[in-house]
């Protein structure tokens, strides 16, 4: 017997005063009335009372009539509508919805509210009214509410920055009440959840500022250190790397991804992304040490610190380095000293297996008879056991040295990383102008007047384009020493 999937579909377009289910035969034709399943298909009653067995094999598909009284059905429908265009946010897709339904109901009486609801929709499209958050507004209305929560965004902002977190998180449900979509509003709600340490509602709140602002820098800073703490490594690197193409040469972006990289396990720095945010971030960094050099500054793995501490530094670093190279030459001899005991011990164990094997042998009637085990395998066995004692002992002095070289590192006066990766604060908070009477948007400068200058210091913030190649005006200056690329010790 074949198997047939079927059609299960409501009745949209029948007469309130037919309510009854159809059987779509393959033959092309149909039988009204109710249904009941049967073990080999289903039992038709037309309204005469007349009962009509189908198998399956006969049915094309099957057109469930609505229950339950017919006026009732439809304002379940009319309801069903007005749910279902909540979600929309152009009048004239709402406004074709609705006029389809009214032609599928036109007979019914639930279709005189239909029109009336068509009505008011026209009405506001007319209006040129625009949704904002459930509400839908003019764009006067809306400008003035944008402004609102503009100033009530900065209100909270300032009061983030005296670390009020409770007032602040109140202040940004005001703003986003008055505009659900303010970016600045979203952006400070990614920080307060971050600092409360919500980290799943933080990500939330930057992806909604990231759909509306793509290649905002700091946003997608602060989405890559998310990601990097919800332990998606690679995904955080790939976000860095957008960051670094949308907001070149900033100082905390590229400490972030410095921290990010060294972190990467050499199978990680191998993957694609990786390797293409290694040379981006290696190209803006040495630009960035040519700038911070005629500061003073100087690239200290994460870090920057001034000339005097730079040098002192490197030789301490370099103490350090002659340190871990004769404890990594020590640590190598005892792995080999480990893999030679484990060769040792695998010739035994099979010199071992062979002498059972041998000790039985079968006589010419078939008989199996087990000789002795001869002295040998007892020499063996005494050797792995000496073996087992060796390898126990080296394996605890790799455990010592690895130890012993984690402290060797922790000699640095100034650790190169901290293992930390920092989000931008307020001072990356972006704004948005209220929209113009044309429905536009124009981007302004952000909240905090301090960042007017820029600087290579912190958390630029620029409008939401793409950032133009940057290329470096800065006077020509001693060359920057080189990045160490080394990683720590592992072993």
């Amino acid at each position: 017997m074949r198997v047939h999937t079927f059609l299960l579909a409501a009745v949209m377009s029948v007469s309130p005063a037919v309510w009854a289910d159809i059987v779509h035969l393959n033959d092309g034709s149909s039988i009204n009335g109710d249904i009941k399943k049967a073990a080999d298909g289903w039992f038709v009653t037309d309204v005469h009372g007349k009962v009509r067995h189908v198998s399956t094999e006969e049915v094309r598909s099957i057109e469930l009539a609505p229950r339950g009284d017919p006026k009732d059905v439809a304002i379940g429908r009319l309801a069903s509508l007005r749910r279902s265009v909540e979600a929309l946010n152009d009048p004239k897709m709402i406004i074709d919805r609705y006029e389809k339904f009214i032609e599928q109901n036109k007979e019914a009486s639930i279709a005189q509210d239909a029109k009336k609801d068509l009505a008011e929709w026209r009405e506001r499209m007319a209006q040129r009214k625009v949704k904002v958050g459930s509400n839908w507004v003019t764009p006067e209305e809306r400008s003035a509410m944008q402004e609102k929560a503009l100033l009530v965004a900065d209100q909270a902002r300032e009061l983030l920055k005296q670390n009020k977190l409770r007032d602040a998180d109140a202040t940004v449900s005001r703003a986003l009440e008055a505009d659900p979509s303010n970016v600045s509003a979203l952006y400070l709600k990614g920080l307060i959840a971050y600092r409360q340490d919500q980290i799943p509602a933080a990500r939330k709140a930057f992806e909604a500022v990231k759909e509306a602002m793509p290649d905002y820098g700091p946003v997608l800073n602060n989405l890559a250190v998310i990601l990097w703490r919800q332990n998606q490594q690679m995904a955080a690197i790939g976000v860095y790397f957008q960051a670094m193409q949308a907001m070149p040469l900033n100082k905390e972006l590229l400490n972030n991804v410095a921290e990010a990289l060294n972190a990467l396990t050499d199978e990680q720095r191998k993957s694609p992304v990786a390797q293409k945010a290694i040379k981006l971030w290696t190209e803006q960094d040495t630009q960035l040490q040519q700038q911070m050099m005629t500061q003073g500054l100087y690239r200290w793995g994460a870090s920057w610190v001034d000339k005097a501490q730079y040098e002192k530094l490197q030789v301490a670093e370099k103490e350090v380095k002659e340190k871990i190279a004769k404890l990594e030459a020590d640590f190598a001899d005892a792995q080999a000293k480990v893999d030679t005991i484990d060769a040792q011990a695998r010739q035994n164990r099979d010199a071992m297996r062979y002498m059972e094997q041998q000790r039985v042998v079968t006589d010419s009637t078939g008989k199996q008879m087990q000789y002795p085990l001869p002295p040998q395998y007892w020499d063996y066995d005494r050797a792995n056991r000496r073996l087992e004692v060796q390898r126990r002992e080296t394996v605890a002095l790799l455990d010592a040295m690895r130890a012993k070289a984690q402290a060797v590192k922790g000699q640095l006066p100034v650790p190169k990383f901290s293992g930390v990766q920092l989000v931008m604060g307020v001072e990356g908070t972006p704004a948005i102008a209220p929209a113009d009477k044309s429905g536009g948007a124009t981007p302004v400068a952000n909240l905090a007047e301090e960042l007017a200058g820029g600087g290579g210091g912190g958390g630029v913030v620029t409008p939401p384009v793409k950032s133009p190649a940057v290329e470096s005006k800065t006077p020509e200056a001693p060359k920057a020493p080189a990045t160490s690329t080394d990683k720590p010790l592992k072993y």
